[in-house]
């Protein structure tokens, strides 16, 4: 039977060249000329990866073994687990460690807000509008504008990277987060990536209250 569905898979017609992503490639770049398409890409996988780890270090720091149960933090959704994270500061006296929580909370935040503007946005000259009020309707969200040029999104990468390998740190290296030495050696960059994402989430916000 596979044998069969792989033979007939072989032997469908397939696309000679990419048409259909070049369609939407000249779709997108319509609406928002010169984006970064690559760069969009990366952060929104990055941030699959990043959803994971944070799950996992949320466990370890409760102590919390999942094996063979429905873990705390099944079908909570990211912003919750975020928030979750946050407590997590009292757990050391440090003032070390609750500015790098912070810092990390904080930036996982600011991307969750522009994380959610690329997913369930609608296009725009220049960028991304979510949760726009077009009919005059009701939303439960704030709308939300993001500009997706390519110095914004080398902004939010920058910050997702720094996010993702300290997100990996705590989860699964060997040394305890809160005397994790390599973690520690990331505070400055968790900080900087803290300003970026926060640049980029309310760019909206500082160019209104700058034309007022």
């Amino acid at each position: 039977m596979y044998a069969d569905v792989n033979r007939w898979r072989m032997q469908m017609d397939r696309p000679k060249n990419d048409s259909a992503t070049n369609q939407l490639v000249d779709l997108v770049q319509a609406h928002m000329p010169g984006s970064p398409l690559e760069k969009v890409g990366a952060f929104i996988l990055s941030w699959a990866l990043f959803e994971h780890f944070l799950e996992t270090a949320i466990w370890r720091l409760s102590n919390e073994n999942p094996a063979g149960i429905r873990p705390s933090t099944d079908d909570v959704p990211a912003s919750a687990r975020i928030r979750r994270f946050r407590t997590f500061a009292s757990l050391s006296p440090s003032n070390e460690w609750q500015i790098l929580v912070k810092n990390f909370c904080d930036t996982a935040e600011n991307l969750s807000v522009i994380r959610n503007s690329l997913v369930h946005g609608h296009m725009a000259l220049g960028g991304m509008i979510n949760n726009p009020r077009w009919h005059q309707e009701l939303r439960r969200k704030s709308s939300h504008c993001l500009d997706v040029s390519e110095l914004s999104m080398t902004m939010v990468t920058d910050a997702m990277f720094t996010l993702l390998v300290s997100a990996r740190l705590i989860a699964l290296d060997d040394a305890e987060p809160q005397a994790n030495q390599k973690l520690f050696s990331l505070a400055t960059a968790l900080g900087r990536a803290n300003q970026y994402s926060g640049e980029i989430r309310f760019l909206d916000q500082i160019m209104n209250n700058e034309k007022n």
